[in-house]
């Protein structure tokens, strides 16, 4: 397993090496890809930053293996609105603009190493987590106007990947102390801390009642799995895993019946172990794979339509740079 500044990057996929690949990232589509309609929404000038993605060899077994951090590190506001994070000067700033016209930009924070994002139901706020000084903590500014930012958890383990909850009083977040990661709950109100269960990079179902987070495996390869958790009851039930393949950061869908999530494909003769997108619905039936580019495609979040969904791509840039996608989603 590896940390970098302070944020989980594990799950694991063992393949063949393979010295022919090579990905054409300037494709926007692949043939697996035909009939969905792709739209970009940054360009490579804005400097899109995107979760650490490494691929690594064992010597052992002579195969390959990725590792990447699993935050997310794209958000939308119900009035539409995106935010994402820019990289510049160092230091990675949250930004904002809007996907249904015009290109005014504006940027929200300065001189920050925001990893991770989400906006408040009622998209007045905007929660994130920072990194300083190899540790990460929990904040929240207006989305609109002013530059104050207040900080809602800070202790000295890590604490990332902040989702509001339906009602927008309570802040539900991944905690990571050494090897251990939990779900925690702040709550603006009372100022109080709870924690909940195992994981990371929380979900929340629409009616409140349910969470989806990621998991480690159980056998020693800390592959990725997803499970859900029933906030009642306190019923947990695994809803993806594979011996070989990992998989990290569900997020549901506006109606609660779907998730997307990020997961390793395999590679072949001409195309790398490389990060795809994945749905599956939230009775654990019917998983599918969304994108197939030989790029990476992470960070998955739906629009608020529950007909799209936007993701980080390196498709359609000539040097692999990541931008914002959006992609129609066939239920």
């Amino acid at each position: 397993m590896l940390k970098i500044l302070g944020f989980f990057l594990s799950f694991l996929l063992l393949v063949s090496c393979a010295s022919q690949q090579v990905v054409i990232y300037k494709e926007i589509y692949v043939p697996e890809e035909a009939g969905i309609k792709l739209v970009q929404y940054t360009e490579d000038s804005e400097n899109v930053n995107a979760p650490i993605v490494r691929k690594l060899y064992n010597n052992k077994t002579s195969s390959e293996y990725l590792i990447w951090n699993a935050s997310q590190q794209i958000a939308l506001s119900t009035d539409g609105k995106l935010a994402y994070i820019g990289s510049k000067n160092k230091y990675h700033n949250l930004y904002i603009k809007s996907v249904l016209g015009g290109r005014a930009l504006t940027q929200r924070t300065f001189n920050r190493n925001i990893n991770a994002m989400c906006f408040s139901p009622d998209n007045r706020y905007i929660a994130f987590s920072e990194t300083k000084n190899n540790n990460s903590n929990i904040f929240k500014i207006r989305s609109e106007g002013g530059v104050a930012v207040e900080q809602l958890v800070s202790t000295q383990a890590n604490e990332y990947s902040p989702q509001f909850s339906i009602d927008g009083r309570t802040i539900i977040y991944s905690k990571s102390d050494g090897y251990n990661y939990s779900i925690w709950s702040y709550d603006t109100e009372t100022s109080l801390n709870t924690q909940y269960t195992e994981g990371f990079t929380p979900s929340v179902s629409p009616d409140g009642e349910t969470i989806f987070v990621t998991r480690n495996s159980k056998d020693g390869n800390n592959r990725g799995e997803i499970w859900m958790v029933n906030l009642r009851t306190g019923s947990e039930t695994i809803l993806v895993s594979d011996p070989e393949i990992g998989f990290s950061s569900p997020q549901v869908s506006p109606d609660g019946r779907n998730l997307v999530f990020v997961g390793t494909t395999g590679g072949t003769d001409t195309k790398p172990i490389n990060l795809d997108i994945f749905m599956i619905r939230t009775d654990g039936t019917k998983m599918k794979q969304l994108t197939f580019h030989g790029g990476n495609d992470l960070s998955p979040i739906w629009y608020n339509n529950g007909k799209h969904i936007f993701f980080l791509s390196q498709r359609g840039s000539e040097d692999g740079k990541y931008n914002v996608w959006k992609m129609d989603v066939i239920l």
